[in-house]
């Protein structure tokens, strides 16, 4: 016999309340005066899980994704090249945190400008540095498929 959850105890589990679905902002402290520089909301997730959250866009910082090429490289695995474009209009370098999600457990890096790393099965990530008022060329090839 399974055990019975009610929904309205704190602890049916693991003793922890469940997170709330919330808003998040990013307040930001600059000489002049204080503002809110973004905000975004999150939805329920599990304690201890990774999240990604966007508050906003930086005008000075782009990013330009393109897909080289795409083929098939077998009846269930396919072979892609892309490259992304990273501008930066700031008197100062800085490094951007590039994810692209969406990859089997089965997917592999075939070619890649700047090393990756793998912060879960479905997901690469690079962290691409820029120089001031410079650009940088990330550019991979992934084989993927299940």
């Amino acid at each position: 016999m399974g055990r019975r959850i009610d929904r309205r105890d704190p602890h049916p589990t693991s003793g922890k309340r469940l997170p709330e679905a919330a808003e998040i902002r990013a307040p930001f402290s600059g000489r002049i005066t204080e503002a809110v520089v973004g905000e975004n909301r999150i939805e329920h997730i599990p304690q201890g899980s990774e999240i990604s959250v966007k508050t906003g866009e930086a005008f000075d910082v782009t990013v330009q994704p393109t897909v080289v090429q795409q083929e098939r490289a077998g009846f269930w695995r396919s072979r892609y090249s892309m490259e992304y474009l990273v501008r930066n209009a700031r008197s100062q370098a800085t490094t951007l945190e590039i994810r692209q999600a969406g990859l089997w457990r089965e997917g592999k890096v075939l070619e890649e400008s700047i090393k990756s790393t793998r912060p879960d099965a479905y997901t690469l990530q690079w962290s691409v540095p820029v120089a001031a008022n410079g650009e940088t060329k990330l550019a991979f090839t992934v084989e993927t498929g299940w």
